[in-house]
């Protein structure tokens, strides 16, 4: 933008002294300005466009660097560069430059484990790199240089000192840019090279440049709901009191039944005569916790409905002596949502717990007040390239989607987008994937219908990667593609401003 400006001015100074502005420069320019101005026209997003100038923006950059001194020597036609425009151009020029430099390394979408000085603007051994009086140093030393060498060769009758200082702009401005792409790419080489985040592009395009393990859906790992086995219940302990108001193997949406063993043995408290909860109360048995696990393996437990506002479900650990059991603690199993879609929750038994037994409270009237919970189960790590058949559709979220090149993503044909089995999708709090807009239904989202006509569950995603990376299964009762597509034609009438009818004049 700034170089825009200048472009502008030396424009119209060479107009007005009738020198003829080299040809790439001025299409460059021109057209650069041309782009700024579309952009400005549009209502949003305009960080999100930067891109479309990707080509005609550095081409107009370079030209003006190399071309601006020289131009402005024939302008000048012998006479001297004011020094006011002089000290203008340097400071309008560092005043870009430390702005560029104050902005952090920080990337839209991406985790920065490994990489130095993430969310942080950049320096080098303390020393900030976006003080304008750095760079204004800079161009002083440079512009110095630069007239020393014009005043020596103005003693043979060449060189003006003032324009060998202005050499020292565009100097310093070709020093920032190749700063900062040295210190961007440097950056995320050195985190590449010791492979933090495992899953990153630039960590994936590193180790595995091909695909060939499936980039990160090679080292993501995921629990495995379709083989977990559910802890057994522990002998000789007080039995529980009858459930009030859950339902064994029911009290859930029939059609957002949770998948894999684990949901075999399960609990709610919907009343389908009202679509609400059926206030109540009810405690588990207790089960007995395995003494050893190992590989990430864990003790989940699978939720659904509401798990706040006056509703609970709470785990009980204890350590057993004989026929009784001792509280060592407990442990809320809750999030903000009050969606049927089933969540997993993974137990942090504390030190000296043998046993867990399940407490779930439903206080809540509301519409969709209602809860259903899983005995707990151990889960199986599993890579997800594994986990993800290699013919099933596979939803990707766009900001992570070139990360996962195996993965097919559901067709689009015939107006028909086809359901998706699986979903890897980006987001920071349960259920927070379907927060994108290709999943939202009041903007036309082209997975929207998933919620609606598949059961939903959120697997839960080991740590030591990305922990915004979200997995969800899909299962539906229904055959996939069995329907017939057929081709009509039919006419509708439009607005016409001619005769005044239409719907643009109903009422």
């Amino acid at each position: 933008l700034v170089a825009l400006v200048w472009f502008a001015v030396i424009a119209v100074a060479a107009r007005a002294r009738e020198v003829a502005v080299p040809t790439p420069l001025w299409l460059a320019g021109s057209t650069t300005a041309l782009a700024f101005a579309a952009l400005w026209l549009i209502p949003s997003k305009w960080t999100n466009l930067f891109g479309a100038l990707a080509g005609v923006g550095p081409a107009f950059l370079a030209l003006l660097l190399v071309m601006a001194v020289p131009l402005v020597r024939q302008v000048l036609q012998g006479a001297k560069l004011p020094i006011g425009a002089l000290v203008a151009a340097a400071a309008s020029f560092v005043v870009a430059i430390a702005l560029g430099w104050h902005g952090p390394n920080q990337w839209a979408y991406a985790w920065l484990e490994g990489v130095h000085r993430p969310e942080l603007p950049p320096a080098v051994k303390n020393i900030a790199l976006d003080r304008p009086l750095l760079w204004a140093l800079v161009v002083v030393v440079a512009g110095l240089v630069g007239g020393a060498g014009a005043r020596r060769a103005r003693l043979i009758g060449r060189g003006d000192v003032r324009l060998g200082a202005l050499r020292a702009v565009p100097v310093v401005v070709l020093i920032s840019l190749v700063g900062t792409t040295v210190y961007t790419v440097g950056t995320f080489g050195a985190a590449a090279a010791q492979a933090a985040p495992r899953e990153s592009i630039w960590a994936q395009g590193l180790a595995d440049p091909t695909g060939a393990q499936c980039g990160a859906a090679g080292v993501v790992r995921v629990l495995d709901p379709s083989t977990a086995s559910t802890l057994g219940i522990a002998r000789g302990l007080p039995a529980p009191a009858a459930p009030i108001g859950f339902v064994p193997g029911a009290g859930f949406y029939e059609g957002d039944r949770p998948q894999g063993p684990a949901g075999d043995e399960v609990w709610g408290s919907l009343d389908f005569r009202n679509g609400r909860g059926a206030n109540g109360e009810m405690t588990t048995g207790w089960y007995t916790l395995p003494s050893v696990l190992v590989d990430g393996a864990a003790t989940t437990v699978l939720a659904a409905g509401t798990l706040t506002d006056g509703n609970r479900l709470t785990a009980i650990y204890g350590r057993s002596s004989g026929a009784s059991v001792a509280p060592v603690g407990e442990e809320p199993l809750t999030d903000t949502d009050t969606e049927p879609s089933w969540r997993t929750f993974t137990l942090q038994p504390p030190a000296g717990a043998d046993v867990v037994r399940l407490e779930a409270v439903d206080t809540t009237s509301m519409v969709d007040g209602w809860l259903a919970f899983s005995a707990p189960a151990v889960q199986r790590p599993v890579v997800l390239s594994e986990y993800l058949p290699a013919a099933a559709p596979v939803a990707l979220a766009w900001p992570l989607a070139f990360a996962y090149p195996c993965q097919r993503q559901p067709t689009m044909v015939d107006g028909i987008t086809e359901a998706p089995e699986y979903a890897v999708l980006w987001g920071d709090g349960p259920l927070s994937g379907f927060a994108d807009g290709t999943w939202v239904p009041f903007r036309g989202g082209a997975f929207a219908h998933v919620r609606r006509t598949q059961s939903v569950q959120q697997l839960s995603v080991l740590r030591g990667v990305d922990p915004h990376i979200q997995v969800y299964a899909f299962r539906t009762p229904l055959a996939r593609r069995a329907y017939t597509v057929t081709e009509t034609t039919r006419t509708v009438f439009g607005a016409s401003t001619g005769t005044g009818t239409g719907p643009a004049t109903q009422r």
